[in-house]
């Protein structure tokens, strides 16, 4: 569920080799290490057709309607159960994995829900979503209030009001933001209770009233630049807004008391891939230990491979806001498996949320099964 920009075009050629075989990949804006990109292009002698998407409807939007197949895609956690029930995905064994048995077994035990077995997917990276401050123009009692408060900063309207001015912004992501309002009402991120759900619509609609914009990716650049003062986005996103700041500590990520969701984000290789051998291969390189690591500390969040750990950056191990503390994760929630239930009502509330009194309105694309 990541979400960064590249200086560059959506679609890229890596390598700039003259080859017959190219490698297409799909994954997340700006969700990995270009370095990593060009050294597998380069020692493979393969040309990699990578292409992005900024949110879960987009990823459905090019799965589906790009010609060509694809060979390795990324998507979220969430989608799993939707692409492996409609038998798009092929099967990875685990023996052709290098480092299958160094993956974090809490990661593997979380997607063990929507991939039984653990047979069409490998984890990539995983994060959580929180709040993000730019400390230079929002109020100067900003962290305080956040600590004290937690999602009721952006979710209780005379708090909501002392950042209105500075700037508000948010992911566009319906289930991510719908996970905030039920953490901060006290309910399960995967509730199937309609009031439960219409009750954070109504808090969401508040916001949507108040924010700048919902939108995938824009928040990073603009917290970094102080643009807005305050953003609901990934961890890894203003964790790498941070970076972009001339001096340290302007912009801070903070999990809110009430607790947030936590994510995780795989490879899978689509069961029409023309390239299922190099696909593979592909995984396997990002999966090897230091390339894992390298990714993970140029995309600030962490690694499901514990092999890695050796190698990550110290600052990147010991910030909790990258690798939550025990006490923090009892309070993440993971998404379990969506019945169309509960994505008709989360749909119909988005909605509802985002056209009532915002210029925000958009209708999620309809997919038959998702």
């Amino acid at each position: 569920m990541k979400i960064k920009i590249f200086a560059v075009l959506v679609c890229l050629f890596y390598s700039g080799l003259s080859t017959a075989e190219t490698l297409r990949v799909l994954n997340w804006s700006d969700y990995v290490d270009e370095e990593l990109l060009d050294t597998f292009a380069q020692s493979r002698n393969v040309d990699i057709d990578y292409q992005m998407f900024d949110n879960e409807d987009e990823f459905i939007e090019m799965f589906f309607g790009d010609d060509q197949a694809w060979d390795v895609i990324v998507p979220s956690d969430n989608l799993l159960v939707f692409l492996i029930s409609r038998k798009l995905l092929a099967p990875i064994n685990p023996n052709t994995i290098t480092e299958f048995d160094n993956l974090d077994p809490m990661v593997m035990n979380q997607l063990t829900a929507k991939d039984p077995g653990n047979r069409y997917s490998i984890p990539y990276l995983w994060g959580t979503t929180g709040i993000g401050i730019n400390h230079s123009v929002a109020p100067a009692n900003a962290q305080a209030l956040v600590e004290q408060h937690g999602w009721g900063v952006v979710f209780e309207a005379e708090h909501r009001a002392l950042f209105k001015d500075c700037g508000i912004a948010a992911i566009y992501e319906r289930d991510e933001i719908f996970a905030t309002a039920l953490s901060y009402l006290g309910y399960s991120i995967n509730t199937i209770n309609e009031d439960e759900l219409s009750q954070a619509s109504d808090i969401v609609a508040g916001l949507a009233a108040d924010v700048k914009y919902l939108h995938a990716a824009r928040y990073i650049d603009d917290i970094a630049a102080g643009t807005i003062c305050l953003a609901i986005g990934y961890s890894g996103d203003i964790i790498f807004a941070s970076y972009e700041t001339e001096e340290e500590g302007t912009v801070t990520y903070h999990i809110p008391s009430q607790g947030t969701s936590v994510w995780f984000d795989v490879f899978a290789i689509p069961a029409n891939s023309k390239n299922k051998t190099r696909a593979l291969d592909f995984i396997n390189f990002f999966t090897e230990a230091e390339n894992s690591a390298a990714n993970s500390n140029y995309n600030a969040y962490p690694t499901p491979l514990l092999s890695s750990l050796e190698f990550i950056d110290e600052e990147i191990l010991a910030d909790p806001g990258i690798y939550p503390t025990q006490e923090t994760m009892k309070n993440l929630e993971a998404f379990e498996v969506a019945t169309s239930k509960s994505r008709r009502l989360k749909k119909k509330y988005w909605v509802q949320a985002t056209c009532a009194g915002s210029g925000l309105c958009e209708v999620p694309i309809d997919i038959v099964g998702y």
